[in-house]
């Protein structure tokens, strides 16, 4: 029943006294010996592995290149002619299902041994791997080191996960089912595999000499901040400076907690389950030991889709699903008492995924899951890591970066090109029309932006375009669509009809149930833990009594129940080509994106339609197996959500690829630019029975983004998409969401909003360019998002229904021919805000710092008030309604800006909200002051002080009798982040003029400080001055004002506007700001 082979074809080994590296006649068959292991290796193979036996291994990977197939390919192709050829053969039992999912995982298991092979010959058949064998060297690229770390554990997994099926599928079935001949042959071919994992595992221990001897040359290198961090004795230490190893974890009394890598600043901690549990595991949880440090702040889902943040102390308890941990401790160093941080990351495995949590004892716990029952635990290499510094921005940069290198799984942010929409005003449609969206109103509302001169150069065409249904027993004729008379205002978040409305629509007796049964979840069972009783009691009957009134609901109320039918875009919108040409050409749009599910749709892809059929899809459900995942413990509404009821098409991993290729070439082909890939999550959900959570998410979202990349230049936004299976699956996604919605019509959670967006950014930035979402410029909390979005270093994007927009708030974040000044980094919370309850403490002013190409800008938000509970799954008031949130003072200083250098040691600081200026020194212990009143937002700029002295010295004109002049350039102060608007700076002293140039970017205003107002501007060939202030028709406007605060101080403010029209240059504008000559010289 196969045509492999008893047993792979195997070269004669390699003489133990050759030292150099041989090719036989043919270019591309290589030859590997000792002389390549000690050497490339940089260190000598370890003593279990015998050198003829890792000849031959290295041999067997390499494998013939003369064009006949690997033995891995053969194997498995011998294995799926046994299951084609039995699988009719085999006695209906009640397992039948199980006993398909248990064929399906082994084949797919051998197929990635086969893939595996060919992988190897592939990479090492490269010009760059021949070159690098020849010359006895590694050439230090990403490539070559993501290779080999993600190829370790795919044959790590692939060789457990093989062994254990080919085990489970003979007890269960083969032997038990078939006649005695048969059975005989699947011994054989039970043989073949076990040799072939014995094979593969003695891959894992060569490629593990060349990992381990190069991972210190692939790694971000420590810098001065960083820590030294030891584990031994059970115990994790971290040495700081001239003070005593300061404890971290101790009594780690946990044997199967084991160190997989360390060097002197990084632990990658492994777990081996067969030393908790003889029977393997597909959950798993580890008890260490109480998280010693001051205070903490964690990144936990608070959802299945979205992540959101916490902060506590010594004896507080971490959350479940924490995915990022921030400590904070005190130490001693060199006499004085210094700062100390240390980042525990959870990880993703090939198959497992890793969080922490806090028991009753407050002592931290590991939990572990596959997300497959099939998937059991032996040994989890990769599952924590553990790094400290002084520095928390450059450890948290330093960490990511580390396991991006050691997963091979993603990439950050600084490795990717940001496209370049980001830079410009953009409109959603999802908040203005929600699935109602239509060309006229996108039309209507693309004009009314323009009237205002802020133009919408790029569009989010959000839910809406897509051909979906419900499935056949739930479709409802349009006219019996109870959303379609509701005013898309009224709806709750997402476009969803309230049960309240849905039961008064479909009659008294279902309004009066309606609203009985709202009022039992919203009072009993929603706010209530996973395994309470009214929780218990709901999930009964909701898959019961309940089942089909709650599917009616989601089916008329809703778009969570419907399927993609067909690629193409529904009758809306097609020809979806002809509507996006019209927006660009008639609207000026130069970007256009469409939302998509990861998935299809919310509910997948419809294994019925006729265009989805070639896709070879299949209903999945989530949890069906009985497991009981963390996530359920966070959002237990999840156990009767949709998915749950009906289940998700799901493409088939083999037709992944084509799906989304067929999806984004005609999205490209129509004109698309990019997309905005939503619902991310649900694919971590769907693992059982087909390799895991971890393993599904990672092959859809990575073969979505190959898509992408081919089709449509890498323009990904994510979204729906914090469980760390995605988040350490964005190999090439430039930019993803970093918060749930900005909900308009939920009063309560817009503090929170801002504050998860600036405090996930610390984790999440390192990896995307981050995306705080959509906001409404007339809404009573616009200010408050503007601002934010200002300091974000995010795309700025409104959602504002046609004509409902505040034009004047707008004009402070968009220019009129519709750029933005974005800042340059993810923008995260200052020092002093990190580790502070800024939404409940009554005393903390979120800060949020970022930067600009030559000045930085600081935010500053009074959020205190509501903040989102993790127990009741709500929102909840910190303060009470007879004491309500605080106004608050805070003090901006110039060390707020991490790493912002002066020339002079001293910065201008300017706030944009009470317009007041404020010249500190570096150490200046006392900032600007501000009181903010609650839900009141500032931008503060902190621009750097130049001088001339350097100037005036290197042409030893007398410079010490020279007056000196300082200044510093502020750049466009009507806008929120003004300091946006200056690009560069340079400075020159010729023939006893002092000239600064200052580029800037717009035709604005131009304005900034200095100490002697200066006699002549110059822009573009136009001059200004007090003898010639109107040249050739064209007025220069420039005025200076004098500061109150101090003496010969003065703000100059220059009107760039009239050029808008009359001037024609590049984006980048440079204005001469002239001194004229001393009267004596003049």
């Amino acid at each position: 029943s196969t045509s492999a082979p008893s047993s792979p074809p195997r070269r004669p080994a390699a003489s133990a006294a050759r030292t150099t590296v041989a090719f036989a006649a043919t270019p591309r068959s290589v030859r590997v010996g000792r002389h390549f292991r000690h050497r490339c290796l940089g260190r000598p193979p370890r003593a279990e592995v015998d050198d003829s036996v890792a000849e031959n291994i290295r041999d067997d990977i390499i494998g013939s290149r003369r064009g006949q197939r690997t033995a891995g390919r053969q194997i498995a192709e011998g294995w799926h002619n046994f299951f084609r050829e039995h699988s009719d053969r085999r006695t209906t039992t009640a397992n039948e299902e199980q006993h398909r999912g248990l064929d399906s995982r082994i084949v797919c298991a051998l197929d990635g041994i086969s893939d595996l092979y060919d992988e190897i010959n592939i990479a090492i058949g490269t010009p760059e791997m021949e070159k690098m064998f020849r010359k006895s060297e590694i050439t230090p690229t990403n490539e070559l080191v993501d290779w080999t770390f993600r190829l370790e554990r795919d044959v790590r997994d692939i060789a457990r996960d093989a062994k254990f099926l080919l085990k489970e599928y003979l007890r269960t079935t083969v032997l038990g089912e078939l006649d005695d001949r048969t059975a005989m042959v699947a011994m054989k071919e039970k043989d073949k595999l076990e040799f072939l994992a014995g094979k593969v595992k003695g891959m894992q221990r060569v490629l593990r000499h060349y990992r381990m001897g190069h991972v210190k040359r692939f790694h971000p290198r420590s810098d001065e901040s960083a820590y030294a961090i030891n584990f031994q004795n059970k115990e994790l230490k971290v040495a700081v400076g001239d003070s005593t190893s300061r404890s971290i974890l101790d009594a780690l009394e946990q044997p199967g907690l084991f160190v997989e890598f360390a060097d002197q600043h990084n632990i990658v901690f492994g777990v081996d389950a067969t030393k908790i549990s003889k029977r393997g595991k597909s959950q798993l949880s580890l008890n260490l030991s109480p998280f010693q440090t001051e205070r903490w702040m964690a990144c936990y889902r608070q959802k299945l889709w979205w992540m959101t943040t916490t902060v506590g102390g010594a004896t507080d308890r971490i959350p479940r699903e924490t995915q990022f941990l921030l400590g904070k401790f005190t130490t001693q160093s060199k006499g004085k008492d210094e700062d100390g941080y240390i980042l525990l990351l959870p990880l993703v495995d090939q198959v497992f995924r890793t969080s922490i949590y806090s028991n009753q004892q407050r002592k931290l716990q590991l939990r572990l899951e596959s997300g497959d029952p099939l998937l059991l635990a032996s040994q989890i290499p990769s599952s924590l890591y553990v790094a400290a510094g002084k520095d928390p921005y450059k450890l948290v940069a330093r960490g990511v970066k580390f396991v991006s290198n050691y997963l091979g799984t993603f990439e950050c942010r600084d490795r990717k090109s940001a496209p370049p929409n980001i830079d410009l005003f953009g409109w959603c449609t999802w908040d203005a029309f929600y699935s109602k969206v239509n060309r006229l109103g996108i039309g209507s509302g693309l004009d009314a932006f323009s009237n205002e001169m802020t133009p919408v150069k790029f569009l989010i065409l959000d839910d809406g375009w897509q051909n979906a249904q419900n499935d056949e027993k739930w479709r409802i004729p349009q006219e019996a669509d109870v959303r379609e008379e509701e005013d898309v205002s009224e709806m709750v978040n997402g476009g969803v009809v309230s049960a309240e409305t849905w039961g008064d629509k479909s009659g008294s007796q279902s309004s009066v149930l309606a609203k009985l049964v709202t009022w039992f979840y919203e009072k009993r069972v929603n706010r209530a833990r996973f395994k309470s009783l009214s929780v218990r009691l709901w999930r009964w009957l909701a898959q019961g009594v309940m089942r089909e009134k709650l599917i009616s609901y989601f089916a008329e109320a809703t778009d969570w129940m419907k399927r993609l039918v067909d690629i193409k875009a529904n009758r809306k919108f097609n020809p979806l080509g002809e509507f996006a040409k019209d927006l660009k050409e008639q609207h000026g749009l130069d970007y256009i994106y469409c939302w998509h599910a990861l998935l299809g749709y919310w509910l997948g892809v419809d294994p019925t339609a006729k265009g989805m059929k070639q896709f070879m899809p299949r209903i999945i459900y989530p949890y069906s197996s009985g497991l009981i995942p963390n996530i359920l413990w966070v959002e237990p509404s999840l156990a009767w959500s949709p998915p749950t009821f009906v289940g998700v098409g799901m493409v088939s991993r083999k037709k992944a690829d084509e799906f989304y290729e067929d999806l984004h070439s005609y999205l490209s082909i129509c004109g698309v630019n990019g997309v905005k890939v939503d619902v991310q999550a649900a694919a971590t959900t769907l693992g059982a029975k087909h390799g895991g959570g971890a393993s599904l998410t990672r092959k859809m979202v990575h073969s979505m983004e190959n898509s992408v990349r081919n089709n449509l230049n890498n323009s990904i936004i994510g979204c729906m998409a914090h469980p760390t299976e995605n988040i350490y699956s964005f190999r090439s996604t430039p930019v993803a969401r970093t918060s749930d919605d900005f909900y308009p019509n939920d009063q309560h959670s817009h503090q929170q909003h801002i504050t998860t967006n600036a405090f996930n950014s610390l984790f999440l930035g390192e990896i995307v360019t981050p995306d705080w979402d959509c906001f409404h410029t007339k809404h009573p909390f616009n200010e408050l998002h503007a601002t934010a979005r200002a300091v974000g270093g995010c795309p700025i994007y409104t959602s504002d229904r046609v004509g409902n927009s505040d034009y004047d708030l707008l004009r402070k974040l968009v220019l009129p021919d519709g750029r933005v000044y974005r800042a340059q980094l993810p923008g995260r919370p200052t020092r002093d805000s990190l580790f502070e309850n800024v939404m409940g403490d009554a005393k903390t002013v979120l800060k949020v710092w970022n930067k600009n190409l030559v000045n930085g800008v600081v935010g500053a938000f009074n959020v205190q008030g509501w903040s989102w509970d993790r127990d009741l799954h709500g929102f909840r008031n910190n303060f009470s309604p007879d004491i309500p949130a605080p106004t608050l003072k805070t003090s901006i200083k110039a060390s707020d800006v991490e790493d912002l250098k002066s020339p002079t040691g001293r910065f201008a600081l300017y706030s944009h909200k009470f317009q007041r200026l404020h010249i500190a020194s570096a150490g200046e212990e006392e900032g600007m002051e501000l009181e903010l009143a609650p839900t009141e937002a500032d931008a503060v700029l902190v621009a750097p002080v130049f001088s001339f002295a350097k100037e005036l010295q290197e042409q030893n004109f007398q410079w010490h009798r020279t007056e000196d002049i300082l200044f510093a350039p502020l750049g466009n102060l009507q806008m929120l982040n003004g300091g946006g608007a200056i690009s560069g700076v340079s400075k020159a002293y010729q023939n006893g003029e002092k000239i600064a140039y200052i580029s800037i970017i717009g035709r604005q205003f131009l304005s900034f400080w200095c100490t002697k107002p200066p006699r002549i501007v110059r822009f573009q060939g136009y001059e200004r001055s007090e003898e010639n202030p109107d040249y050739n028709g064209v007025k220069l406007s420039f005025e200076c004002m004098p500061v109150e605060t101090g003496k010969n101080d003065y703000i100059c403010r220059i009107d760039l506007s009239s050029f808008a029209r009359t001037a024609v240059g590049s984006s980048n504008l440079r204005v001469q700001i002239s001194e004229h000559k001393r009267r004596n010289s003049s």
